[in-house]
């Protein structure tokens, strides 16, 4: 938008106290034609732009005779012809360039925007280990079009992205964990916890810019932390949150208005307390933005137990899973796992039925007497407040064919919405495989070397894999079918000279894309 205004006295005492140089002079002066225009801009979080109006001096011979103000809002930035400009959290600003013949007093006012957008809402973001301190990377997915019109993915790496978000603030130490979660009911407000044991503990990020909001210790009962508070892990589930701590004590907090905001009840520093004790040694997670529940091994009492987001007025249902058919032979059941051992569980086909909120689930068992593994299928149906269980009619359980290659590092990653299980095998945990759910069947999918493998995370789609190296690379691939079929890895993108990798997770933009 662009307007020509004749300065009258008191603007020009705010820009151009020279205008009363005059002495009455108030005779008519001829426009000579400056003019310049500037378009609205987008840039991101942290990264800064450098601003120029088009110019068209007319008549002017002295172009250094023409003043620039540049206010954002309504704050005077620059006096400068060139504004550079840094934005350090996602909004849209408002601006004005003031462009002045110096010599006619005559201003020309441009009105445009600046949109500092947030380039950590999706691709895969690194909690990394700087020599026992905490830092964020992030390898962000950007739209770029080409002069052509072609439009092509631009992977972009961040580093040390929290310090410079923070003021030059430490994040902590002893980097543990990353986890993604949402407010409920709203389709990209997010957060960024970072589990750490060190600093100051576990913080929650804003999840757009990455600046700190609070400790988790201050969203504790008068921030009194209990005994060897040590989280493993956070669950969000809509009306209870839960801390789940490395003793198997859980800590949960009821949430009354999910909609309405993130930290709006304490935790409580009491442990929940679970008939017969409880001791979680392992979740089974479930895309619980649809499901409402996971499925917690309470490993004191050999079982599982399924924790669940009851109703607004109560702190959430741990239940019993209900099964009443008969196991098929070979099958441990859910309420008395005994001397088999559980090396890893997820669910997948998590869906929102009529009935209820439902998934299936998987499991990985080891009979240690016999060292031999089995795969292990079932069924959820959450029909509040009870949990009932069902059996496929079969296949319900079948010996595992790579209990050989399983170490006591191996990482696991059970595809949500096809039938592969990804993990990690080898004497320094080198190696990636899937499992091949429907053949039953084991596949090398990549070999690095030695290189162990620290994290990995598919994207959205269940269409890439991030593979984080603990010696500070990331790498994307492609596991598709035809790479499958092909026999050989598709690496798509990889990034190098990061610090040590503790852990990757894929940043969703979205809630209806978390874990689908």
């Amino acid at each position: 938008m662009k307007i020509k205004i004749l300065f009258v006295a008191f603007l020009c005492a705010w820009f151009l106290p020279s205008c009363f140089s005059d002495k009455g002079n108030y005779e008519y002066k001829k426009d000579r034609g400056i003019s310049g225009s500037m378009s609205s801009v987008t840039t991101f979080i942290g990264e800064e732009i450098r601003l120029e109006p088009v110019m068209n001096y007319g008549d002017i011979q002295d172009t250094t005779n023409v003043s620039f103000h540049w206010f954002i809002k309504d704050t005077l930035l620059s006096k400068d012809r060139v504004l550079l400009y840094k934005g350090d959290k996602s909004e849209s600003v408002s601006c004005y360039l003031y462009i002045t013949d110096n010599e006619t007093g005559i201003t020309q006012a441009i009105y445009f925007k600046i949109d500092v957008v947030s380039p950590f809402s999706n691709g895969w973001a690194l909690l990394c280990n700087q020599n026992g301190k905490s830092e964020i990377a992030h390898i962000a997915l950007l739209d770029t079009q080409t002069e052509e019109g072609d439009v092509f993915t631009e992977f972009r790496l961040y580093k040390d992205i929290y310090k410079a978000q923070n003021k030059n603030e430490e994040l902590g130490s002893e980097p543990v964990k990353l986890m993604e979660h949402y407010r409920q009911e709203t389709n990209a407000i997010n957060e960024l916890l970072v589990i750490q044991r060190g600093g100051q503990g576990c913080v929650e990020l804003d999840g757009a810019s990455l600046q700190k909001v609070l400790t988790t210790k201050q969203e504790l009962i008068d921030e009194v932390l209990p005994a060897n508070f040590a989280p493993n892990d956070i669950v969000y589930l809509e009306y209870l949150h839960f801390i789940w701590n490395s003793d198997g004590s859980l800590f949960s907090r009821l949430v009354e208005k999910p909609t309405t905001g993130f930290h709006l009840s304490s935790f409580s520093n009491i442990p929940v307390y679970v008939e017969k004790g409880l001791r979680v040694d392992d979740i089974l997670y479930t895309a619980y933005f649809v499901t409402d529940f996971v499925l917690l091994y309470d490993g004191l009492n050999k079982r599982l137990l399924p924790y669940g987001s009851y109703s607004a007025t109560t702190t959430g249902n741990i239940g019993e899973l209900i099964y009443q058919g008969s196991y098929p032979s070979g099958y441990t059941p859910f309420n008395n796992l005994g001397e088999m051992k559980l090396i890893y569980g997820s669910s997948y086909n998590d869906y929102t039925s009529v009935y209820g909120n439902e998934a299936d689930f998987s499991m990985l068992l080891q009979n240690p007497g016999t060292g031999k593994y089995y795969w292990q299928n079932f069924h959820v149906l959450y029909k509040k407040p009870n949990f009932t269980a069902s059996l496929p009619s079969n296949n319900a359980v079948i010996e595992f064919p790579g209990g050989d290659l399983i170490t006591p590092s191996s990482k696991f990653w059970l595809l949500k919405t096809r039938a592969y299980m990804f993990f990690t095998a080898g004497n320094n945990n080198d190696k990636l495989y899937y499992y091949d759910t429907n053949k039953n069947s084991i596949h090398l999918y990549k070999d690095f070397g030695g290189q162990e493998i620290a994290a990995m995370h598919p994207n959205k789609g269940f269409t890439e894999m991030g593979v984080a190296l603990k010696s500070g690379t990331f790498m994307l691939f492609d596991i598709t079918d035809a790479v499958f079929i092909s026999g050989q890895p598709r690496m798509i993108y990889s990034a190098e000279g990061l610090d040590e990798i503790v852990d990757v997770i894929y940043r969703y933009a979205k809630t209806t894309d978390h874990w689908r």
